[in-house]
């Protein structure tokens, strides 16, 4: 049986081996845009989340004191489970963005609001 003859190719001359670096590097260019983007995005909500977060703290901050009296009263308020709050910790609904149950519950007791 005889070999298959070996043809040599030229180099740069056949368009499989050339580079298209402009579709390369506009493939590339795509994809690190649609990565940032989404870094962008994800950022905004954790933006988001930030600030709403630290509104309720704000609010909270500012109403507990007048409902409960004062600043020391609120935090041992916010660390002890709560009946009204279907005797969950205050501070655990806040973290788990649930501070507007915590808010609304503060609002009834400075309104002498007890149901």
């Amino acid at each position: 049986m005889s070999k298959p003859k070996k043809t040599k190719r030229k180099k740069g001359n056949c368009y499989k081996d050339k580079i298209d670096r402009s579709e390369i590097s506009a493939i590339a260019i795509k994809k690190w845009n649609d990565q940032l983007t989404e870094r962008l995005k994800r950022n905004k909500q954790r933006e988001d989340k930030i600030k709403k977060r630290a509104v309720a703290l704000f609010e909270i901050m500012d109403i507990g004191p007048k409902a409960l009296g004062n600043r020391d009263k609120l935090l041992w308020w916010l660390t002890t489970p709560n009946r009204a709050l279907g005797d969950k910790i205050p501070l655990t609904l806040m973290i788990a963005d649930k501070a507007e149950f915590v808010r609304d519950e503060l609002l009834r007791i400075e309104r002498g609001i007890f149901a």
